[in-house]
């Protein structure tokens, strides 16, 4: 398992792992994970917009013969929340300081490759 800072980032760590396994002559299961830290501090954040997936897995299939490959797989990112803690000083309209929002990401993936 690799764990790393990024450069100017100090409360960044990303922590990417992963396997494949044989499973016949051409075909292969690949497994693996990504644990990764905050790159923006959630007290900077409102909670109108985007998270960033940080813990996620994924599980793939690939065929493989002389000269390429095709495969497929599946990549399901664990939810995130970020709540906002504070009051604004809006008098009127919906007080977006005290929101809360859950955020998650499912990605299906098919490629192909070729070497000569």
């Amino acid at each position: 398992m690799a764990l790393m800072a990024l450069a100017g980032q100090p409360r960044v760590a990303v922590g990417p792992d992963g396997a494949d396994f044989k499973l016949e002559d051409h075909w292969t299961l690949g497994v693996s994970c990504h644990y990764g830290t905050e790159a923006v501090a959630r007290s900077n954040l409102l909670s109108m917009g985007s998270i960033i997936g940080q813990h996620d897995a994924t599980i793939g299939i690939r065929y493989e013969w002389d000269h390429g490959c095709v495969g497929a797989g599946y990549l399901p990112c664990l939810p995130e929340t970020l709540k906002g803690g504070a009051r604004s000083d809006f008098r009127l309209g919906m007080d977006y300081g005290l929101s809360e929002l859950e955020q998650t990401r499912h990605n299906a993936f098919f490629g192909f490759g070729w070497s000569w």
